[in-house]
């Protein structure tokens, strides 16, 4: 049995998402995470290129706590 708080299986997560609107608001999440991470990756590119633009950090942090939630 998984500890509380891990991932279960992928057929555990679909079980729990019968319901056609669960199942959308998790495919929103999921593409919406995809976007705000390729973000973060040009952002980290920028930064590791000598960009010094406070804006890019402030990008980072707000798109890493939208994920988290």
């Amino acid at each position: 049995m998984p500890e509380p708080g891990r991932f279960h299986s992928r057929a555990s997560r679909e079980a729990k998402m019968a319901d056609p609107r669960e199942k959308q608001g998790f495919e929103d999440f999921a593409a919406e995470t995809r976007e705000m991470l390729e973000s973060m990756e040009l952002d980290l590119v920028r930064i590791g290129r000598g960009e010094r633009d406070p804006e890019l950090l402030n990008s980072l942090f707000r798109s890493a706590h939208t994920i988290k939630g």
